[in-house]
């Protein structure tokens, strides 16, 4: 998930009575639900470092051994330097648990995980929750925001933030997701502006969010499972040539890519309709040797072991070269500038002149 969801998440744990359990409590849950995405420095590198690492090491059972006791340390490091009284065993048990909220969200979407890093390089996909969801947004976000708005200055950051977050929802996501996320804010709005609510109220919320964020993305599995079942008995294909995912903001339709040996069909998948919506397929396009060179390119290594449903495109260049499009069917469906593309571009000798 992106860095907001997580942030989120650990703001809305810091809310109930694990924040207040010792000093640093909130500021540990907080952290910890971020600190895997350590690894996007990794973007200093290049592109390719970059799929190379993220979701790797910093992400799988190595560091979740790990990470989660350092942080604890330094945290009690730093409050008994300023004079705190430190319950060094609850900082570790919160450290590990806002550790553990990261691997399990980012699992839950297409992108993928790899939870055996180092050891194993194996992705897993839980294919429940769009990268960006505006629900796992608003239901922790809602709670956060009434338990930490108590002053002015509080009050007037987590506005701009619901400004900032409202700008991508108003403008790019469906109806079904817009006009509920701006009758909620409304709402926290109004709330809020009655006064700040008993720390104990506010407390007994945070639990409720993460009670539905927990059950929001419970279904949303069990729905894209049920839904993958459907289509492998109805298309009789196997189940890992069957992808089913989710689209943004929409929890009522699925992203769906029937895989067969040389080309995708893409569709969508409505919850109300008993048929599959086709869209016009995608030729795979493997059999060009460029292709090859290009996967094995040192400079595209990250790329070529992040790609699940990969496709490809080969354009000719004017001085007799050509560039090979790596594209993965998850996130593009042609030739088009943005995630889920990258291009090898070789001169007439077969030499790599640039790589992502």
């Amino acid at each position: 998930m992106d860095p907001i969801c997580h942030t989120l998440v650990g703001a809305t744990l810091a809310g109930t009575r694990l924040g207040d359990r010792c000093w640093g409590a909130k500021a540990t849950l907080i952290v910890a639900a971020n600190l895997p995405d350590v690894d996007v420095v990794s973007l200093a590198w290049g592109q390719n470092a970059s799929m190379a690492w993220r979701r790797g090491w910093t992400h799988g059972v190595l560091a979740l051994a790990v990470a989660p006791f350092l942080l604890a340390w330094l945290v009690g490091w730093w409050g008994r330097r300023r004079g705190r009284e430190v319950s060094q065993s609850w900082l570790l048990g919160l450290s590990y648990l806002g550790f553990l909220t990261h691997p399990t969200l980012d699992w839950l979407n297409t992108y993928g995980m790899r939870w055996l890093m180092p050891f194993d390089g194996t992705w897993f996909y839980g294919d429940a929750l769009y990268i960006v969801d505006p629900w796992m947004w608003l239901i922790p976000g809602a709670a956060a925001f009434l338990r930490f708005s108590r002053g002015r200055r509080a009050v007037g950051l987590w506005l701009v933030l619901g400004l900032l977050l409202s700008v991508p929802i108003v403008g790019f996501a469906p109806a079904e997701a817009r006009w509920p996320w701006l009758i909620a804010c409304t709402v926290l709005v109004a709330v809020r502006a009655r006064g700040p609510l008993a720390p104990a109220t506010a407390r007994s919320l945070c639990v409720v969010a993460l009670g539905l964020v927990v059950a929001y993305a419970a279904t949303m599995a069990a729905q894209q499972r049920l839904t993958r079942n459907e289509l492998v008995v109805m298309t009789g294909k196997r189940p890992a040539e069957v992808f089913v995912g989710p689209l943004p903001g929409r929890v009522t339709s699925r992203d769906v890519l029937l895989a067969g040996p040389h080309t995708y069909t893409p569709g969508i998948h409505h919850l109300s309709e008993p048929e599959l919506e086709t869209l016009d397929a995608i030729a795979i396009e493997s059999d060009d040797v460029r292709v090859l060179s290009a996967l094995l390119a040192p400079c595209a290594e990250g790329i070529a072991n992040w790609l699940r449903y990969p496709f490809f495109r080969i354009e000719e260049t004017t001085d007799g070269g050509s560039r090979v499009h790596l594209l993965d069917a998850r996130y593009v469906r042609s030739v088009q500038p943005g995630f889920g593309m990258w291009t090898v571009e070789f001169d007439a000798e077969g030499n790599v002149v640039s790589c992502p």
